[in-house]
């Protein structure tokens, strides 16, 4: 690890990610049909603390699993997770500046 940095091991966010990615979209669906600006406050938090699990567990799996040969899934992955994090952002200033 750089400059003496512990690494602590990601692989129980994985379990956390699979429960998080359906519960996610059923907060999404929940959105969907009430509506309200606190909810969407509530699902723009929730998704960016997935996303940012999300990054870290791929970043751990690059380390952990992904070897030379599968640099492109693991940029691909990164890509995915830099996109999906833009566009929360992007969500969260459009829902901010309408009120």
């Amino acid at each position: 690890a750089a400059c003496g940095a512990r690494v602590r091991d990601a692989a129980p966010l994985g379990t956390w990610l699979c429960v998080a990615g359906p519960a996610l979209l059923a907060l999404g669906l929940v959105h969907l049909a009430m509506g309200g600006a606190w909810l969407h406050a509530l699902y723009a938090w929730c998704a960016f603390a997935v996303v940012s699990a999300f990054v870290v567990h791929d970043v751990a799996r690059m380390h952990r699993v992904l070897g030379p040969d599968d640099a492109v899934e693991a940029c691909l992955h990164l890509y995915l997770d830099a996109v999906n994090l833009a566009l929360l952002v992007l969500d969260c200033a459009a829902s901010g500046s309408a009120d």
